[in-house]
């Protein structure tokens, strides 16, 4: 008995633009804390050398732009890298790297965080400027939120947002 085949049907594809803009993200600090943490390295499992280290400033913030995220509280985490000093120290012998991101925003239906990343040699005159309320807002800008996810590649930690003249 022969086997009849389904037909299929070709259908073209509609195609989805690449917004290729960029977003601002303007956070107010309401809460911080600063961690460091140094610990022996016996297992060498995640890092190499005798030591191993965590140093990180945790912020809950209210986010007051993008207008889509307004008023929304978020979870800031930002770490001390080491690998950033000796990036910034010696571009020269890092030119050839990959491009790094300086951090990652996530904005989920029930839940908001961002991710940064510092040179771990700044990470605590700024976690003082911080706790101090001498700096009080993150300006982030990145790539727009696709599928509740944008990159970060710049982080600036201010005392007052600026506003644009031409919009008052």
């Amino acid at each position: 008995m022969p086997v009849q085949k389904k037909k299929t049907k070709k259908t073209k594809k509609g195609r989805r633009t690449v917004i290729e803009g960029y977003c601002s993200y303007l956070i107010e600090i309401l809460k911080a804390k600063v961690r460091y943490s140094l610990s022996e390295n016996r297992d060498k499992k995640f890092s190499v050398g005798t030591y191993s280290e965590y140093s990180a400033i945790e912020i809950i913030g209210n986010v007051l732009e993008p207008p889509k995220l307004a008023g929304r509280e978020i979870n800031c985490t930002l770490y001390g890298d080491r690998g950033h000093d000796a990036r910034l120290n010696n571009p020269e012998k890092y030119a050839d790297d990959r491009y790094a991101l300086v951090g990652h925003i996530t904005a989920k239906k029930d839940y908001c965080s961002f991710t940064g990343w510092l040179p771990a040699s700044m990470l605590f005159p700024i976690g003082q400027m911080i706790l101090a309320k001498e700096l009080r807002y993150f300006d982030l800008l990145g790539k727009p939120l696709f599928r509740n996810e944008a990159n970060i590649h710049n982080v600036s930690i201010i005392n007052e947002p600026e506003v644009d003249p031409d919009l008052e």
